[in-house]
């Protein structure tokens, strides 16, 4: 590391990587994992300037700071990627990577040996939470700066949305793609809002597929639905990029004759069909229903926040479509809770806004 860089802060590039399921295996098949990564990472960087890099040991993997040109944050990402795919045995595994561009201070550890601080390396751990097995994501801030060198750089990105991490901060997320594309032609246009393709009742049924695929393959469900509601054309093609995430064939095929199967009637029966269980009881009529009143735009902010963790990207337009029906704030948080497929769930929500179930 370059000294006259110690202290200061720069804007620099970071790949974070990590082994997936690397904390479940064995001492010793770690232990082959990590001097396999290791040895890949040496061979991606090989020819290019010790000071002008900074590389950290994570445990389960690792971050490398580039301090200079910020194309070889994605050369390098990629050459380790193609490199461990290439593994058997006990050195067999499958990395996750995140990139992202912004401030890093360059420090020195207790050991005088160098280390980075700052927003730049926990936003490129952030993105790459939201990768998948083998996947390459990258951060906005990446993605405009390496798009503007190369019109062939600007054509290796594909976006994929707005991703929200866990303490609900938002990401605008590109997906990495070193083949390039398949065609030279350019893909057709989408329209970035959900709601110009989507009806209305279209998204409460790609709510509860989502809720589905929760069940089935685990928290990566969030992600992978809002890659589909933000790429898909059509329900048809949301439903089929969401059910090539199901590893079990059996269980891909049910998931799109329940999500696509012709439904009618109530989001109640929607529920139903997606996951079968009792219907919720219908709400009880009034000859004289109370006048809806107006919505504090603060307590609607924090309701759709936590919503937010439950239903994911479609969480918004669905506290938009059912904030116009709704009399109180009440009202509107069990209208919204109704929709939370788990009890459980269902229950933290409440607890979370401050609001107790509806009387059955």
């Amino acid at each position: 590391m370059d000294a006259t860089r110690s202290g200061r802060t720069i804007i620099g590039s970071v790949v974070f990587m990590d082994i997936v399921a690397y904390t479940k295996a064995s001492d010793r098949r770690q232990l082959a994992m990590k001097t396999a990564l290791n040895k890949a990472i040496s061979e991606a960087l090989d020819g290019m300037k010790e000071d002008e890099r900074i590389i950290l040991d994570t445990g389960d993997g690792c971050a490398i700071c580039f301090l200079g040109d910020p194309e070889d944050a994605m050369y390098v990402a990629g050459a380790i990627r193609i490199e461990t795919s290439k593994f058997t045995d006990a050195a067999a595994q499958t990395l996750r990577i995140g990139i992202n561009l912004g401030p890093l201070r360059v420090i020195a550890d207790l050991s005088g040996r160098p280390n980075v601080v700052g927003d730049g390396i926990n936003v490129a751990q952030r993105v790459m939470s939201f990768a998948g097995e083998g996947e390459i994501l990258v951060s906005r801030s990446y993605y405009e700066v390496v798009s503007c060198l190369s019109e062939d750089n600007k054509r290796m990105f594909q976006q994929l949305g707005v991703l929200r991490d866990k303490h609900v901060r938002e990401h605008q997320v590109y997906a990495l793609n070193l083949s390039g594309p398949e065609v030279d032609q350019p893909a057709p246009e989408i329209a970035s809002d959900p709601s110009m393709r989507f009806s209305r009742s279209e998204l409460e049924r790609l709510s509860f597929a989502a809720a589905r695929l929760a069940e089935l393959i685990g928290p990566l469900a969030t992600v992978l639905s809002a890659r589909a509601l933000a790429a898909a054309a059509t329900y048809e093609d949301a439903i089929e990029q969401m059910a090539a995430a199901i590893v079990d064939e059996g269980d891909r095929r049910a998931f799109v004759q329940i999500a696509t199967a012709p439904l009618a009637g109530s989001p109640g029966i929607i529920a139903a069909r997606i996951k079968p269980g009792p219907e919720a009881k219908p709400r009880a009529s009034s000859a004289a229903s109370p006048s809806p009143e107006p919505l504090d735009p603060k307590a609607l902010a924090e309701i759709q926040r936590h919503f937010v963790d439950h239903m994911g990207p479609l969480a918004p337009i669905l506290v938009e479509k059912h904030k116009k029906g709704a009399a109180t704030l009440d009202d509107l948080c069990n209208r919204l809770a109704e929709l939370i497929d788990k009890p459980d769930a269902r229950a933290r929500f409440l607890a979370a806004v401050g609001r107790s179930p509806a009387a059955p």
